[in-house]
């Protein structure tokens, strides 16, 4: 797993390699099989209905990202919420500041394109960065009351596939 961080506009990082090969092949093998397109805007897959199986796989990740971006805290007794994404062409998430609860933000990227999460510096702002969309990474923060962001698929020819990973 690699990661670089950046600070404009606000405190955020990339991550490439989030998984083993193998482990990616399976993650998203089963987003394809249990995450299908709708015919349009966004279907998804919650918590309680992922498998153990995939849980084994990407909670260990997470994990170790956690320990990348917070090398003095023990974040292994946070609860993991993971949810699976399929957003078809030209569908959005207004601007948004995650729940309170949420603590690490993670968006894994599994197809082959897609647009990155889209940053802002205010509720009603204009986008000032797009997150790079790096297949086996992604983009990511920790949530503060000014990471304000939003994401869409909007140009897109294929359905955009994530996996989003909160550490609580």
């Amino acid at each position: 797993m690699k990661i670089k961080f950046h600070d404009d506009p606000w405190y955020h990082y990339e991550v490439s390699e989030f998984l083993t090969q193998d482990e990616f092949d399976e993650v998203k093998a089963y987003h394809i099989e249990n995450v299908p397109p709708l015919e349009k805007g966004r279907n998804n897959l919650n918590n309680q209905f992922i498998s153990e199986e995939i849980r084994g796989i990407i909670t260990p990740r997470m994990h170790e990202l956690a320990k990348l971006i917070k090398p003095k805290e023990d974040n292994t007794n946070r609860r993991l919420n993971i949810e699976m994404d399929t957003i078809q062409p030209e569908w959005a998430f207004s601007i948004h500041q995650d729940i309170k609860g949420k603590y690490i933000v993670f968006v894994l990227d599994l197809s082959d394109t897609g647009n990155g999460t889209r940053l802002h510096k205010s509720g009603d702002g204009p986008i000032v960065k797009t997150m790079p969309w790096i297949v086996n990474g992604g983009g990511g923060f920790i949530r503060t009351d000014y990471s304000w962001h939003s994401f869409d698929t909007h140009g897109a020819t294929e359905p955009r596939r994530t996996v989003i990973l909160n550490l609580m």
